[in-house]
């Protein structure tokens, strides 16, 4: 295996206090992880994305509306409350050896198109089997497939290097081609991944949010005391697309902290966005829109060309999701974004702030529940009461990606999600309904938690 690679790898078994079972095993779950948190933002577990002896698929991850699904109830769920399906399969091999070969690729083909296939013919596993349970969830949802068909994202990793070699490119093109033609898929993308490739994606788990936009029309607003700083003003669509796009054109993970996810295009207010759209009305865009407040922990600049780190969209989740889906529409680079942007690493302030500027969608007291003092209280008894013992203490995550600059594993890490499923499934009997999405069980249960 590549020297740099496998530094890399065993850095990622002490990360996840994993034990080592060997280097194929090992470069397979690095290589799970690495390239899963590139497509999924947000926590996962490998257990749920692990194809286990699976032959010719070592790693797949199936996302439903922009979520990491591992159970039906989640997809039933999911589709009730946003009246649509979008889905992605993700599918990962993953090679130690140093070169990349095209009788291996043309093997992860025919087991992707085995996985399709309406009585699949390969000798199963109980992993493939439940993702196989999973896809034809889906596929039973077809006539809510209103964005499109499935898609289909095909990771090959070896510790070498793609040099788009012709015999390997006709033989993926090829592979490609059937598998579109032979299933119900929207798109079928391959994508090789040498040792720089995936080194890159391994080492974007640990870097910090970044990005650098013109901020033109800005005025400094007065603050002191646990702000250190706050301006207000407009920015061009072309500029604002920097701050929630990474270099490659996907959306960012700057959403966590906002207290509603995207409530989909039936939502009153993006429907409303999408009317302004598509009416051309560009140029009283930010007349209409209440605009984007973001909190970042640092600011550099020259001139008006600022640096953020560290930052998140604590408002204006809906917005930039719907301006991020219409990107292409002629002539949307005229609008402008009313922007907020606050300095600070005062987490009480970062509270106050969210509570405060949600206020353009109705929100229910519930959805605050993550900002309240029981949340407090609740992160400092797992910090000093959990555990006496250093070496087994749990850390509960109130805000994602709290713990990034500390030295805390991050099976150690406990986040919302994971408390409110164990609580539902172990203290209120409740593990049936534990297996269904993150928010039915928080709002059928929301009398009983915290």
């Amino acid at each position: 295996m590549n020297v740099s690679v496998k530094y890399l790898v065993d850095d990622f078994l002490k990360r996840e206090e994993r034990n080592s079972v060997g280097d194929p095993e090992d470069f397979e779950d690095f290589c799970n992880f690495s390239i899963i948190s590139r497509e999924y933002k947000s926590e996962f577990s490998l257990e749920d994305v692990s194809m286990g002896e699976t032959q010719g698929i070592d790693g797949l991850a199936i996302l439903v509306n922009g979520n990491l699904v591992s159970t039906t109830e989640e997809i039933d769920d999911l589709v009730g409350e946003n009246h649509f399906l979008e889905a992605t399969f993700i599918f990962i091999q993953a090679k130690t050896k140093e070169s990349f070969d095209g009788a291996d690729i043309s093997r992860v083909f025919v087991s992707i198109q085995d996985f399709f296939d309406d009585k699949p013919k390969l000798r199963s596993t109980n992993e493939i089997q439940r993702a196989i349970d999973l896809k034809d969830k889906i596929w039973g949802y077809y006539s809510f497939m209103t964005k499109g068909k499935p898609i289909c994202k095909i990771y090959y990793v070896s510790t070498g290097k793609w040099v788009s070699e012709e015999k390997l490119v006709s033989t993926v093109e090829r592979n490609r081609s059937n598998l579109t033609g032979a299933s119900d898929l929207g798109d079928v993308i391959f994508i090789p991944c040498g040792a720089s490739e995936i080194q890159e994606y391994y080492l974007q788990t640990k870097r910090a949010t970044k990005c650098e936009f013109m901020f033109d029309n800005q005025i400094p607003l007065p603050v002191e005391g646990k702000v250190e700083e706050a301006y207000f003003g407009i920015v061009k669509f072309r500029e604002f697309t920097k701050i929630i796009s990474d270099s490659e054109g996907e959306m960012r993970d700057v959403f966590y902290e906002n207290v509603r996810a995207f409530l989909g295009e039936t939502n009153a207010v993006n429907t409303g966005i999408e009317t302004t759209l598509d009416n051309k009305e560009f140029d009283i865009f930010c007349l209409l829109n209440n605009g984007i407040t973001i909190v970042a922990e640092s600011r550099t600049s020259k001139g008006n060309k600022f640096t953020i780190e560290n930052y998140q969209i604590v408002n204006g989740c809906q917005t930039s999701h719907v301006l991020f889906s219409n990107r292409n529409i002629e002539g949307i680079e005229q609008i402008y974004i009313p922007l907020k942007l606050i300095i600070t690493n005062n987490k009480e302030v970062q509270n106050k702030i969210i509570i405060a500027t949600n206020n353009q969608t109705a929100i229910s007291k519930e959805q605050l529940e993550a900002f309240t003092e029981f949340q407090k209280e609740l992160e400092l008894f797992y910090e000093y009461e959990s555990n006496r013992d250093e070496s087994e203490k749990l850390f509960y995550e109130r805000r994602q990606k709290q713990f990034r600059d500390k030295d805390i594993s991050r099976p150690r890490i406990v986040t919302i999600r994971e408390q409110i499923k164990s609580f539902a499934a172990m203290f209120l009997d409740q593990p049936h309904v534990a297996s269904g999405w993150f928010s039915k069980v928080y709002s059928s249960n929301k009398d009983r938690i915290f």
